[in-house]
């Protein structure tokens, strides 16, 4: 019977997102069996006396009740306090508890009814078997294991006896526990049924609406994601360096004559171009915090939680060189692809407009602009009146215009 019981454990090493699911509600719904058996055993046995005639058996049972329950609530405790502990072993060690449970209470339970010895206890005890068979067997029905052998375990014991011990009212009593068996098996099958059909339809509609989710807030021509994103992203990332009292640095990037190549080469090419450009910025990003954004058009937006404001500069650079090492050709030409970069940074603080922050992006991005493209510009802190510092290009050995080091001026 134990290798039967084996088989219907989840035999996936992997535990899935439904069975974790599963694995904790059904120990939420087990949490009421923790102290039920104990106390209705305590409250019975007292009430006859059991304490004094059967100590042995009386001690002996308590601490089996006792060992269960306390296994039961270290279960609960650490599945619910580390989420993380929510696995297959955890969740056979519920299953082996529930089913001892069951079958204590239902050998329990047959000795008390025919042992002759507690007469008082027959009916209530007949009572309280109906009463945990068929309502525990409805609460714990999410586990195949536990819908089937929960009742066995809870009536087989009685059905024995009332077999073994005969006579025309347990020949009745057999056959009425028997149909009972029968209908509580019946009906644990069909809500273990309609419990996952429930959550499995759940599950669906959760992993359709995150699919939506992701499609609202994705490019779905650079995979970046989009400025709805940055929107929400800003906010969040806004807070966090205000409260760990850092800065927050935006790169405002332009490509630089994108609506050329659009005009020379066609749409497609454009299309090419931002593709390209979006990994070639997306390479840069080393941490998973560091956020970049197709903000509109041939826009982009990188953010980024600064460490060193002196790097800041370098990262610039970086950008600019990344987006001007992007090859595209067209026929045996080669389409050449800059852009230009607006930096602004600030420490955020408490009830500063973080939209000045894209501001002076911007205006950065447009003194770069001015100033002949493939390049970047630094704008000061913009909670105050700023001046802006135009980095010079300069020539290297190839011909290639780059950037001298800079430093941000505040006024």
């Amino acid at each position: 019977m134990v290798t039967s019981i084996m088989k219907m454990l989840p035999n996936d090493t992997e535990f899935t997102d439904l069975e974790k699911r599963a694995h904790l509600d059904l120990a939420k719904r087990a949490r009421g069996g923790t102290i039920i058996y104990l106390a209705i055993w305590l409250i019975s046995a007292i009430w006859v006396g059991m304490v004094q005639t059967s100590p042995v058996f009386f001690f002996v049972n308590t601490f089996f009740f006792l060992v269960a329950a306390a296994m039961r609530i270290v279960h609960y405790r650490r599945l619910t306090l580390h989420p993380d502990m929510n696995t297959k072993g955890m969740y056979d060690w519920l299953v082996v508890v529930l089913m001892f449970s069951g079958f204590h209470w239902g050998a329990l339970s047959a000795w008390v009814i025919f042992s002759g010895s507690y007469p008082e206890l027959y009916y209530p005890y007949m009572v309280i078997l109906a009463a945990f068979g068929t309502g525990g067997t409805t609460a714990l029905s999410i586990s195949r294991a536990v819908s089937l052998f929960y009742p066995l375990f809870i009536f087989v014991p009685s059905l024995i006896l009332l077999g073994v011990t005969g006579g025309k009212e347990n020949m009745l009593m057999l056959m009425c526990t028997t149909f009972a068996l029968l209908y509580v098996l019946g009906a644990s099958r069909l809500s273990r049924d309609d419990y996952w059909s429930a959550i499995a339809s759940q599950k669906v509609a959760e992993d359709q609406a995150s699919v939506m989710e992701k499609l609202s807030i994705t490019d779905q021509l650079t995979r970046l994601n989009n400025r709805m994103y940055f929107e929400n992203r800003f906010i969040e990332e806004w807070d966090r360096c205000g409260r760990m009292n850092v800065p927050i640095a935006i790169f405002m990037i332009d490509l630089d004559h994108f609506k050329v190549i659009n005009d020379t080469y066609g749409h497609a090419a454009g299309d090419e171009c931002l593709v390209k450009v979006a990994a070639a910025l997306r390479g840069e990003m080393k941490r998973t915090i560091d956020t970049v954004v197709r903000y509109g058009g041939e826009e982009f937006i990188v953010m980024i939680a600064v460490t060193d404001v002196n790097a800041l500069p370098a990262m610039a650079q970086r950008l600019v060189n990344a987006v001007a090492g992007v090859s595209m050709c067209r026929g045996n030409q080669q389409v050449s692809v800059s852009c230009s970069v607006g930096l602004a940074s600030t420490i955020p603080s408490r009830g500063a407009d973080k939209d000045k922050l894209l501001r002076a992006a911007d205006k950065a991005l447009y003194q770069a602009k001015d100033g002949g493209r493939n390049r970047y510009c630094i704008y000061g802190e913009p909670s105050t009146e700023t001046v802006l510092k135009e980095i010079k290009p300069r020539k290297t050995k190839d011909g290639r215009a780059t950037l001298s080091g800079t430093e941000m001026t505040f006024a």
